[in-house]
């Protein structure tokens, strides 16, 4: 019940991040420098946008969400689904073949920080951006 709260939280977050997108103002999908992994075209807004997911249906199911949303706000998104295990899907995010996965902020703040013990919604994002690498973002 636990897991299913928290990828409800996580969905919502990122549907709330992604509305924000079109909003106006800093848009961080707007630089021309991201990768597409798969050589695909630029929208307006700028280019496109790969949407990895780890290698369970959760992930899958999460990463197509992201992908129509993106759509839905005009940017040329689509998807690398079941790319494996944390440990791939974070090269494929640093080497820039993926732009965004879906993934739980607890148990990514864990994978980098083996002694990370919080609970609190707030202190578990706070120290997973405090925790990530500086190329990174969450």
């Amino acid at each position: 019940m636990k897991r299913t709260t928290t990828a409800i939280a996580l969905a919502g977050v990122a549907l709330l991040a992604l509305t924000a997108c079109g909003s106006g103002g800093s848009d961080p999908l707007s630089s021309s420098s991201a990768s597409t992994g798969s050589g695909g075209s630029a929208s307006a807004g700028g280019g496109a946008v790969v949407v990895g997911s780890a290698d369970f249906s959760e992930s899958v199911l999460l990463a197509e969400i992201y992908a129509g949303a993106l759509k839905a706000k005009g940017v040329d998104a689509s998807t690398k689904t079941n790319i494996g295990s944390r440990e791939i899907y974070l090269k494929a995010l640093e080497d820039g073949s993926v732009q965004v996965v879906p993934e739980y902020t607890g148990a990514l703040a864990l994978f980098y920080d083996k002694s990370f013990d919080k609970t609190d919604p707030n202190e578990v994002y706070d120290a997973l951006k405090a925790a990530l690498p500086k190329n990174l973002t969450v």
